[in-house]
Order: C-alpha cells, then sequence, then structure tokens
C-alpha cells in the first residue's frame, strides 16, 4: 500500500489516500500442453507456469477445429473449474472434437493450445502440443467372394475389398475365420497375417459349403467380421467317357449313342449334359443343352452323311472338357 506527501518549505502535506498494488506481473507462457488418447477420450495435461507473483486463477484451454482455427470445449474442459485447474488436465470425448466446430476426422492428431490468467491479466498462448492420434476400429472389409479361378475341390479362393473407412490408420492386415464346412455358424480362425486382399483356402473336402468371413486390422485393432460368404469346394467336372454309337437305334435319319460319365463330378452332382455335333463341316454346333440321360438320339438327320458327336457334362461350377 502506498501513500504520498508533498513537502515545501514549511513542512509534509497530509498524506494522500492510499493505494493497494500487488506486486506480480501475468503468469509466463506456459510450455505446449500434451494429448493423449484414453478409450474413447482425449486427455489434456498442462504444467502451470510460473505465476507472474500472483496465483493463476483460471485456464484456457484451446483446441485446434479442422480449419486450423482454435476454440474452447467448455463443456467437460473448462479452465475455469477449480477442479479442472486443479488437476492440470481435463478430458473431452472424442465424439465432441469430430461434431462442430472442431470437425476432427478419425485419424487426426489433436493440437491444444493453453493460456493462463491471474490477478493481473492473460498470459500468452502457448505453443501447440499434441500427440494424440484420434483411431478406431475399421470398417468391416466389403464384397467377400469367391475367386473362381483359383477354387477346385480342395481348395477355395477368397477375394475382397478395402472396407469405406479405415477408423483413421492404414489396414496392415486382416484375419479370415471359418465354419470348417459344419454348416454352422461357429467361426474358427483359418489365417492371421494376411498382407493381401485375396486367400487360398487348402486341404478342403470336396463336395463341401463352407462359410467364411474377414476383418482387417489397424493399429486400433480389428474391425467388425464381414458379411459371410458361403462357398462350394467344387471345381467343374471331368469330361464324359466311353462315348459311342448305339447300332439299335441308329438308322438313315437318326444316331443314338451313349456315354459313362466322367471319373469325377468336381464335388459338384452334375446337373445335365450339351450334345454338339458336326455335320462334316468342321464346325461344331450345340444340339441339345439339357440332356439328363447319359443316352440320346439324335434325329432329323440326313442318310449316308458321316457325323462327328461330343459331350459335356456340366454341374453348379459350369462346363466339363469335351468328350472324345
Amino acid at each position: 500500500m502506498f501513500r504520498v506527501y508533498s513537502r515545501n518549505v514549511v513542512g509534509l502535506s497530509i498524506a494522500s489516500s492510499e493505494v493497494t498494488v500487488r506486486a506480480s506481473a501475468i503468469p509466463s507462457k506456459p510450455d505446449a500442453p500434451t494429448t493423449a488418447v484414453s478409450g474413447d477420450n482425449v486427455v489434456i495435461t498442462w504444467v502451470k507456469p510460473d505465476n507472474g507473483g500472483s496465483t493463476i486463477a483460471s485456464a484456457k484451454i484451446l483446441i485446434k477445429e479442422a480449419d486450423g482455427d482454435f476454440s474452447e470445449e467448455t463443456i467437460t474442459c473448462n479452465g475455469a473449474d477449480s477442479v479442472i485447474l486443479a488437476a492440470n488436465s481435463c478430458t473431452v470425448p472424442i465424439t465432441t472434437l469430430m461434431a462442430e466446430p472442431f470437425n476432427q476426422p478419425w485419424g487426426s492428431s489433436i493440437y491444444v493450445k493453453v493460456t493462463m490468467t491471474n490477478v493481473v491479466g492473460e498470459s500468452l498462448e502457448s505453443d501447440e502440443g499434441n500427440g494424440a492420434l484420434i483411431l478406431t476400429n475399421s470398417d468391416a472389409p466389403v464384397n467377400l467372394a469367391n475367386n473362381v479361378a483359383q477354387t477346385d475341390a480342395t481348395q477355395i479362393g477368397l477375394t475382397w475389398d478395402e472396407s469405406p473407412t479405415n477408423g483413421g490408420a492404414a489396414v496392415e492386415d486382416y484375419r479370415i475365420v471359418y465354419d470348417q464346412g459344419a454348416g454352422t455358424d461357429d467361426y474358427v480362425p483359418l489365417a492371421t497375417g494376411v498382407y493381401t486382399r485375396n486367400f487360398i483356402a487348402t486341404g478342403l473336402t470336396a463336395g463341401t459349403t463352407y462359410k467364411f468371413k474377414v476383418q482387417g486390422r489397424n493399429t486400433f485393432g480389428y474391425s467388425a467380421l464381414s458379411v459371410e460368404t458361403s462357398i462350394l469346394a467344387a471345381q467343374v467336372p471331368d469330361a464324359p467317357m466311353n462315348l459311342f454309337n448305339q447300332p439299335l437305334v441308329t438308322n438313315s435319319e437318326q444316331v443314338g449313342f451313349e456315354w459313362s460319365a466322367g471319373a469325377f463330378n468336381g464335388g459338384s452332382v452334375v446337373i445335365d449334359y450339351r450334345v454338339s455335333y458336326d455335320q462334316g463341316t468342321g464346325t461344331w454346333l450345340v444340339l441339345d443343352s439339357a440332356v439328363t440321360a447319359t443316352n440320346y438320339i439324335a434325329t432329323g438327320l440326313s442318310a449316308d452323311v458321316v457325323y462327328a458327336f461330343k459331350v459335356e457334362s456340366r454341374n453348379l461350377l459350369g462346363y466339363s472338357a469335351e468328350s472324345s
């Protein structure tokens, strides 16, 4: 507290009124705060600077928006709150940081500045501090499908596409689960650490339908499982065998013939056969593509013309090679 007197040759005047002045300044510039992810939140932590001779009464925590501006989040990070001020820390939900006005997408690094205020005034803003990279699981992979070119009776080829959203960090690898051909929803791991978006499941049982799902993994963890796909371990059947003429039904207008099924149906029941013929011109034409027996009578033929015939079998995967 101060008083002032004036003096002339006669003496001192009476004292002036008193003025009270605190010997202090604004707080020093704070160090850059730190940010860290904790579950579904970002924890912001700072250290109080030199208070300039006056107790720090409040703080201002400024969080960077996606457009580069900084603004306060006063619901969970109000620096005027005595509890937050004493803790030198506050916690902001990631969902808050992703909403207005911050609009930070997954994968963003959260930058923060702080100021400190005492009775004299507000300090300079700290430098930006960061460290928190907000992440989540990626979305599930999509379009899991059979790679027909790699599928046969004992193996199944799989392909899939990246998820629409990677959770803020690139997908590192994939995990594939399957039902072991049991026809249930009891999935067990088939492969982990798959770095490409394709895989061949081997050692399968011909004619068995397997269910598959796939997950992607980023640094946060595994995604949800993809939509399942059911795939039959099968291939096109072997070509029919032993194609020969049936003389008892062959005459000047028709030709009868029969054949045997191929040695292996490819793991899928043969549905029907396709019969093709050549009228001596070197051009093969389909005569009938829905033959369910292993014999056939070609009618309406011309007498004294030599015809050539071939047969193909078909299962769910498609047509076999042609018979001899």
